[in-house]
């Protein structure tokens, strides 16, 4: 301990164990979340290899071992406050089977991506109570066709009484037309086709690797 006095020493020590305690609150902060993505993925698949309304073509299923997603990533995962529309229109979204399904419109979200402004358009179904729970946000991103669904992905995101959201592109979904053609699914409009790579969440079920 030449050269370095007993404060010194106590002092460096100190630091070093705070600094250790706070990388260790983030590692078990990133493996909890690492383990929640781990468990809905391995539940899905589960779903999707033995329930009677699994999406996958029944002779789909004795092949079937696994979705195909991309790592996780916290980059991708977004809190903030809804831009809330003072009155919310229904749309009409084009259906991949041509038809036409109605949404309420109920305002965006804008999030922040490599110091570039992005902004997604959310959605409530319009049923017979219109009270949904969840904000739909189908949407496109540069990935389409080279590693994600052509047709773009979703997100249902849990409806909150302050209007702040927690958008985690983690969870990003393909639509049940991406495994059958006995589905209708809407297509995400214009106004949520992303000019950025969204490159974790849901890979192409064919061809995703």
């Amino acid at each position: 301990m030449a050269g370095i006095s007993i404060k010194t020493y106590l002092i460096t020590i100190a630091a070093g164990m705070l600094f250790l305690s706070s990388c260790a609150k983030k590692d078990s902060d990133e493996l909890s979340a690492l383990d929640d993505y781990s468990e809905q993925r391995i539940s899905k698949d589960q779903f999707f290899k033995n329930d009677p309304n699994s999406p996958l073509l029944e002779k789909d299923r004795p092949g079937f071992i696994s979705l195909k997603y991309y790592d996780p990533d916290s980059d991708y995962k977004f809190t903030g406050q809804i831009q809330k529309y003072e009155e919310q229109e229904i749309v009409e979204m084009l259906t991949s089977t041509s038809e036409l399904q109605k949404f309420y419109k109920y305002g965006y979200f804008t999030f922040n991506i490599d110091g570039n402004n992005h902004s997604l358009q959310l959605y409530k179904a319009v049923d017979a109570s219109g009270h949904d729970p969840y904000y739909f946000i189908p949407f496109k991103d540069l990935t389409n066709g080279s590693g994600t669904y052509p047709a773009g992905r979703y997100l249902d995101i849990p409806v909150t009484e302050n209007d702040i959201i927690t958008v985690d592109f983690n969870a990003a979904y393909n639509p049940y037309c991406a495994y059958s053609p006995y589905y209708s699914c809407p297509l995400p409009p214009m106004e949520n086709h992303l000019k950025v790579r969204i490159s974790t969440g849901e890979k192409d079920y064919k061809t995703g690797v």
